[in-house]
């Protein structure tokens, strides 16, 4: 059995697992799917779904592996990861962030994921307060337009419940519990909670969370442009990977809207703080001035690069200076590398053909009490993984033509 999901650039196939689409159809929030009626189909399926005796096994078109699920909930978790995946592979201009995302104060409220930050608890618990969830996991972002679309995927809570728990909010979360099994639940949220699919909303802020073990006070504080620039670097999904366009967008993107961080321990007290506190804050920070002051590239000719012991930038790279950070940004290969003050030093050194020895002396020179041996080793790993990245490239390498087509200059 195959079905057409909107969106999607071709079916997905459940062999022998039928009895997972009342439960899609229960728990998806308006995305529309049908069953396909030619018995012979056009295209290869991009998901698959095979119940076996004692599993459900999930592959797609562009992994090898495949996952194998002994749950309903964890077969449903696998799904919707790779369906989200194939809805932004499906179109070059679609891409996603990994994080939470909630209606408050009349705008999206973007909470990047962190490790064990609890935004989807929060998530929960924003519900349980009346307000629209548009995800806990997954949003459909446009930075351009800096607005986010949902996609109907309900919220997963980790099992067991944190302790502590306000018991209101344990009712709620019993009233609209889901499918669920040993490890996770999913929420079932009636209409006014939960986002549709195709549902959009213009952004109102960036928050990252900060959850402490220790009893602390909460509080919403600004935060650094380079780091809510990271995060929403580290946490992006694209089928083509990121481009120039794009990070220029995050970066104004956290020029305009507040950016935030909000360090809790008690629920209650950072749902209240987003509530009372957050429409306080209606426009971003100035963000500083950044030092780093980019040198062009040397243009390749004849004389440059003639020796394999010499690096120089790649063409066409695109750099981002953001604060103390450079964001590098390959556009053929979409990868994003973050480096410091010192990394951007040396990024701007090699504007022209510079060998690893070459580096190591002006460092030396810049940093006199630093282990000359220490700095050999830190240039040379740095020097290896932007070559990795094809950021930089050394002599005897020359380029392909194309190399130098439909790149973005250097900022």
């Amino acid at each position: 059995m195959r079905i057409h999901f909107e969106g999607l650039a071709g079916p997905v196939e459940f062999i022998e697992a039928g009895q997972l689409l009342p439960v899609l159809e229960r728990l998806l929030r308006g995305w529309p799917f049908k069953l396909e009626e030619s018995a012979v189909s056009s295209c290869a399926p991009l998901l698959k779904v095979e119940c076996g005796d004692c599993d459900y096994v999930v592959s797609v078109a562009w992994r090898e592996e495949a996952y194998a699920e002994t749950t309903l909930v964890g077969t449903l978790s696998t799904f919707f990861v790779d369906l989200v995946e194939a809805y932004v592979r499906s179109d070059p201009a679609r891409m996603c962030l990994h994080c939470a995302a909630v209606e408050i104060d009349e705008g999206l409220v973007v909470f990047p994921a962190a490790s064990r930050a609890g935004k989807s608890t929060l998530t929960a618990r924003l519900a349980a307060g009346g307000h629209h969830v548009f995800t806990d996991d997954l949003l459909v972002l446009d930075p351009q337009a800096e607005a986010g679309m949902a996609l109907g995927i309900p919220p997963r809570l980790r099992l067991p419940l944190p302790k502590g728990l306000d018991a209101g909010f344990i009712r709620f979360l019993c009233a609209h519990a889901g499918e669920k099994d040993a490890d996770y639940l999913y929420l079932d949220l009636p209409g006014n909670l939960q986002a549709s699919f195709g549902e959009r909303a213009p952004l109102r802020a960036v928050v990252l969370l900060e959850r402490s073990e220790e009893r602390v006070e909460a509080r919403l504080e600004p935060v650094a442009a380079a780091r809510a620039m990271r995060l929403l670097v580290g946490q992006s999904l694209a089928s083509a990977g990121l481009s120039p366009k794009v990070l220029q967008a995050f970066h104004q993107l956290i020029g305009r809207l507040p950016c935030l961080q909000l360090s809790y321990h008690s629920l209650e007290e950072a749902v209240a703080l987003l509530e009372h506190d957050l429409p306080a804050w209606k426009e971003a920070e100035p963000v500083n001035t950044s030092s780093i002051e980019l040198r062009p590239r040397i243009a390749d000719s004849p004389d440059t690069l003639q020796s394999p012991e010499e690096f120089q930038q790649s063409p066409g790279i695109y750099a981002k200076a953001v604060e103390d950070r450079l964001f590098l940004n390959d556009p053929s290969q979409g990868v994003v590398c973050e480096l410091d003050l010192i990394g951007a030093g040396i990024w701007n050194l090699l504007a022209e053909p510079l060998s690893a020895q070459e580096v190591v002396d002006i460092l030396r020179q810049v940093f006199p009490e630093v282990e000359p041996r220490q700095i050999a080793a830190d240039v040379e790993r740095l020097l290896l993984d932007l070559e990795r990245q094809g950021l930089i490239r050394r002599g005897c390498t020359p380029p392909d033509e194309a190399d130098f087509q439909g790149k973005a200059p250097l900022e």
